[in-house]
């Protein structure tokens, strides 16, 4: 976002304006060769944002998480690592034999 705002000069403030405090953190991750990629980690703060009302977030191509300021924690990563990363290699392992 613009730290500057133009207006006509024969306004003299600009009311209704407002910093977007969104923020998103994405861990992309593949084997050393990069051909082997694994569907991504999306950490918002919402759980369920309001774009996403009525939708389910396990059809989408990521693995949606949440946390209060939307960083990566020793506890989302541990989550992430047990649920996601395993099970994923171990179906792609099988896979390919």
């Amino acid at each position: 976002m613009s730290t500057r705002t133009y207006i006509a000069k024969t306004q003299k403030t600009c009311g209704g304006f407002k910093v977007s405090k969104d923020r998103v953190t994405l861990l992309l991750c593949s084997n050393a060769s990069g051909d082997q990629g694994l569907k991504p980690l999306l950490i918002s703060r919402p759980l369920m944002p309001h774009a996403m009302k009525g939708k389910n977030l396990k059809q989408l191509p990521v693995h949606w998480m949440a946390n209060k300021k939307a960083w990566m924690t020793a506890h989302l990563f541990t989550e992430w690592f047990k649920k996601c990363f395993v099970p994923e290699v171990q179906k792609k392992k099988k896979k390919k034999g």
